[in-house]
């Protein structure tokens, strides 16, 4: 990115910041405001584009909800064959043999698809923070195609970041696990017999873990569409501004994940009723709702990385 072009994004003198090149998103000066959260007509404007964007994202949305489905039915197959003891033990292990494929296969799809949705949101958020009605969503994909290395190799950085979060987060997550009752009826045995404070312990913890882990990813895309640096560099400067704001950052991210949960995932609100059973031992219910959260992933992951695109504007504009 050349200096006229980066003058054109921001909107103010290279004298003034130079947002990636010299860092300023990290300089302790005046706090970013946002007030914009408040505003009916941001958010309208949020939808909008999203909704206006989404034939760029349905390819990567199906492939996504395909590639989950083929998980879960993976998974369910593997449930089933074990809980079956009238099945041979060669059937059992033929079974559990296709149920592994699928599940692998569904594995390989959803890294083919976050690949792409990388490739998509990040030029997203280029098409959100250029100031240019001449620059269109079409131009900011075919320049990050030609990006995959950098890309690539971005997000292998960042990923050692996200790690620290998420590696407790998948421990507790595991600990969780073998502590439902699908489990204990599954093995015939309360491995951990833990009680109820603890496991709601547990469940506020790997909420928390993964709202930072979402914070860094979508400040990472936000601030690598528009960075002049390395990918390192990159990556640790969304990290260093994660820390440095993280506040604001914890706060678009729990808000978006707000959005993502509400809309995305209704069903989960139903596991706190009386009608709790209809959903966790529904199969089609869970292939239904599995389906319908890759497809709204559609509009609502461009809507979710908003809010970070406007944040890192306005950490331009303040000279942060």
């Amino acid at each position: 990115m050349d200096k006229l072009e980066l003058e054109k994004l921001l909107g103010k003198s290279l004298l003034t910041f130079q947002i990636m090149a010299t860092s300023q998103i990290l300089e302790p000066n005046n706090k970013v405001s946002l007030s914009f959260l408040t505003s009916f007509n941001w958010w309208q404007k949020a939808f909008q584009d999203s909704f206006n964007s989404s034939f760029a994202f349905w390819g990567p949305a199906l492939l996504f909800s395909i590639a989950s489905i083929l998980v879960l039915l993976g998974t369910i197959q593997m449930e089933q064959n074990v809980s079956n003891i009238d099945l041979a033990l060669s059937d059992v292990v033929n079974s559990l043999f296709v149920a592994i494929f699928i599940a692998c296969l569904g594995i390989i799809l959803s890294f083919w698809a976050l690949s792409v949705w990388l490739i998509r949101l990040t030029a997203y958020a280029r098409y959100l923070l250029k100031n240019d009605a001449d620059y269109s969503l079409a131009k900011s994909i075919e320049f990050f195609s030609s990006k995959k290395a950098y890309l690539t190799k971005l997000w292998l950085i960042a990923t050692v970041y996200i790690l620290v979060p998420a590696l407790p987060m998948i421990f507790l997550a595991v600990i969780w696990a073998f502590s439902q009752p699908q489990i204990i009826r599954l093995t015939g045995i309360d491995i951990l017999q833990t009680p109820n404070w603890f496991l709601i312990t547990l469940e506020t913890l790997i909420v928390a873990l993964s709202v930072i882990c979402t914070a860094y990813a979508l400040l990472t895309i936000a601030i690598s569409s528009i960075s002049s640096e390395p990918e390192g560099e990159t990556a640790t400067l969304s990290m260093k501004a994660c820390i440095k704001h993280w506040r604001p950052i914890l706060i678009l991210a729990t808000i978006v994940s707000v959005i993502n949960l509400v809309i995305a995932s209704p069903q989960i609100f139903l596991l706190f009723s009386k009608y709790s059973n209809l959903i966790a031992n529904n199969d089609m219910a869970n292939l239904i709702a599995t389906f319908w959260l890759g497809i709204t992933s559609m509009f609502l992951w461009p809507v979710s990385l908003a809010p970070f695109c406007q944040f890192v504007k306005l950490c331009a504009q303040e000279g942060n």
